[in-house]
């Protein structure tokens, strides 16, 4: 039975989470146990980057930065407010500020950040489109402009095929390439875009965004966003 009831005797009192092929666990109806059911989506690159890079950041904050070193990213925060959802542009606190800039510009440098940036400068993105999108092959080719300093990175989230009235595809965008944005073009990422997932269908929607980072201070540019039918 996939949501047996279990009664715990004077032996076990207690029992959660994981054990061989069931899950334990506790409801307003009391105990119970379920077959262990393994997730469809496992956890996402993104995540997994986060909570690697949190860690050195915060050991950083706390033991490598000077006194001095955290007051300069307090003048940084006061100098370059945040916006924030529902409040607006505020100041935000220096270890927020240090956080969010290192957990972006860390993504292509693998460097904490100690020293706050000189701005938060960042490149604009003219285009970033499909140069090729086709079933047939499969062929998934990006191109972009215009040619912009090595310093300057793109990321390019891409969806799977999704139906074709589908506008609004942030929730099926995975990350595909993450690049000096002077890399050679059309830019191929047809076999990482297969292994995520698999090759395009024709007639359906492909969505696009892209975005540029100055790896010099971990600056955002605004993002891009298209969308092509599959050939």
């Amino acid at each position: 039975d996939p949501m047996a009831k279990i009664t715990l005797g004077p032996m076990v009192s207690e029992a959660r989470n994981k054990l061989g092929a069931q899950v334990f666990s506790r409801n307003k109806a009391g105990a119970y146990t379920r077959a262990w059911v393994k997730p469809l989506q496992p956890p996402s690159y993104n995540r997994d980057y986060v909570q690697a890079n949190m860690k050195a950041i915060i050991l950083a904050w706390q033991s490598t930065l000077t006194d001095a070193q955290r007051a300069a990213w307090e003048g940084f925060a006061q100098a370059y407010p945040q916006n924030l959802p529902q409040v607006g542009s505020k100041p935000v606190s220096s270890f927020t500020i240090f956080t969010k800039v290192n957990l972006i510009q860390m993504f292509d440098t693998g460097i904490v950040m100690a020293d706050p940036p000189a701005d938060q400068s960042v490149e604009m993105l003219g285009d970033c489109l499909f140069n090729t999108l086709t079933h047939t092959g499969p062929s998934v080719k990006l191109e972009w402009s215009p040619t912009l300093p090595a310093t300057t990175f793109i990321h390019v989230y891409l969806t799977g095929s999704i139906s074709p009235g589908i506008t609004n595809f942030e929730r099926y965008l995975k990350i595909v390439a993450d690049e000096p944005v002077n890399v050679a073009q059309p830019y191929d990422v047809t076999t990482v875009y297969t292994s995520i997932f698999g090759a395009p269908i024709a007639g359906k929607r492909v969505g696009l965004k892209a975005v540029l980072m100055n790896s010099l201070n971990g600056a955002l540019s605004i993002e891009t966003r298209v969308s092509k039918i599959v050939a």
